[in-house]
């Protein structure tokens, strides 16, 4: 069997579906079935050459092959190795009478597709060879070789700056499950999107101690996948995981630094131990970034160790977010607080406001997530001249809010508003 490798932006998964491209397609319509011939007969027929890629949204692959004259369709099988030692059947033996299938886009998931071209009877054209293609949706990694525990990422990606550099699309560097790495200072990403991962999404994460002022600088997306942090040693006032540079190299659109829709900020299926300062922090400057997500996250903030600072989460005090997420996560202190800290700050604007407009609506999405002693004494969020204007959302569902927000949670995640903002909020519990 011949193996090849093809290589996707995305995840493949699911069933595959037979498109309404058949063969030929329109083109054979006028001709008389009775005298049409393919062209090709007594023959061996040749493998389709498959051609991955993704529909707009990304959300499923579509897989497109040149059409195989005098074929009698295509046999295909795929199986999720992700897991390679346990392969996992998604179909077997389907028939395609086409030229093009779709499936599904699951994150971080490998595939193989088996494919061969079927006979033809009438023509007396003999099936092909199986071949296999092995699929990949998971970002490129710049680096072949493990990193080795115990390593400082911030010291490796500085000896791997030239590397970075060369960059044009999105990359990424893989830790060790398993493994502990340290983040003694910060470093500055650069302008191209970057993923940070586990080796494997299935395993034991990956643990990074941070230190003082220990984090993740960008000017473009990042999306930060099953690892585990430790702040306990981060305690500078304007250290966090992922912030914006104080000293912008890209110009403003307008008034603000934009990192857009296409480039979303996100932390998924992370541990967080010890935040004494900010997950998310825009660098003192006007930075507008489209999206920012915590998803199937659990995040522990100390806020008994920083003055009256206390641990923020989304803190963009000069910058904004159009959709702020937080979905499927916990957020939790083991003591009760009345610090300055809160959820989300934003900036004294409202979205029509930055950016000449092009972003004029605002959402905040909390869902299936749960908050203890956050905030006990305190507003829960800081950007109340969103409150009251028909231009912001808030949609939280299904959460659990205990010692949370002075006993004011929904009001002050309406922004204080008077009603004209558009309120979702459904099987919620506070205490």
């Amino acid at each position: 069997m011949n193996k090849k490798h093809l290589f996707l932006r995305g995840r493949t998964y699911g069933w595959l579906l037979a498109a309404s491209v058949t063969l030929l397609g329109a083109c054979t319509d006028a001709i008389e079935p009775e005298t049409w011939h393919p062209g090709v007969s007594n023959t061996t027929l040749a493998a389709p050459e498959i051609t991955a890629m993704s529909n707009a949204d990304g959300t499923r692959t579509i897989l497109s092959w040149p059409v195989v004259f005098g074929a009698g369709g295509f046999q295909m099988s795929l199986y999720d190795v992700t897991n390679a030692s346990q392969p996992r059947t998604i179909v077997t033996d389907t028939i395609i009478d086409g030229s093009t299938c779709e499936f599904p886009r699951e994150d971080d998931s490998n595939y193989k597709l088996i494919v061969k071209t079927l006979g033809n009877e009438k023509y007396n054209n003999k099936e092909s060879e199986e071949i296999e293609v092995l699929f990949s949706s998971l970002v490129p990694k710049i680096h072949e070789a493990a990193i080795p525990a115990g390593t400082d990422l911030a010291a490796w990606l500085q000896e791997n700056q030239s590397v970075i550099d060369a960059q044009t699309e999105e990359w990424a560097v893989e830790l060790t499950c398993g493994e502990t790495y340290q983040m003694n200072g910060s470093f500055y990403l650069g302008k191209v999107p970057f993923t940070l991962r586990s080796s494997d999404k299935n395993g034991v994460p990956p643990t990074i101690v941070m230190g003082t002022k220990g984090g993740f600088i960008t000017e473009s997306g990042v999306k930060i996948k099953n690892l585990n942090f430790d702040c306990t040693n981060m305690t500078d006032k304007k250290a966090a995981i992922v912030s914006y540079p104080s000293s912008p190299t890209i110009d403003k659109t307008k008034d603000f630094y934009l990192i857009d829709s296409n480039t979303p900020i996100v932390l998924q299926n992370c541990k967080v131990k010890g935040l004494k300062t900010n997950l998310f922090y825009d660098g003192g400057k006007e930075w507008a970034v489209h999206t920012q997500m915590i998803k199937d996250c659990i995040i522990e903030v100390d806020h008994q160790a920083m003055g009256n600072n206390g641990a923020e989460i989304c803190n963009l005090a000069k910058g904004f977010c159009f959709d702020f997420k937080i979905l499927n996560s916990t957020i939790y202190s083991q003591e009760t607080s009345s610090k300055d800290a809160a959820l989300i700050v934003y900036t004294g604007k409202r979205p029509n406001q930055i950016l000449g407009g092009i972003y004029p609506t605002n959402l905040v999405q909390i869902l299936n997530s749960t908050f203890v002693n956050f905030q006990y004494k305190k507003s829960i969020c800081a950007y109340t001249r969103l409150g009251g204007q028909k231009m912001f959302t808030i949609n939280v569902d299904k959460c659990i809010f205990l010692d949370c927000g002075n006993n004011r949670v929904a009001r002050d995640l309406c922004g204080n508003g008077n009603g004209n903002e558009t309120r979702q909020f459904g099987q919620n519990n506070y205490w």
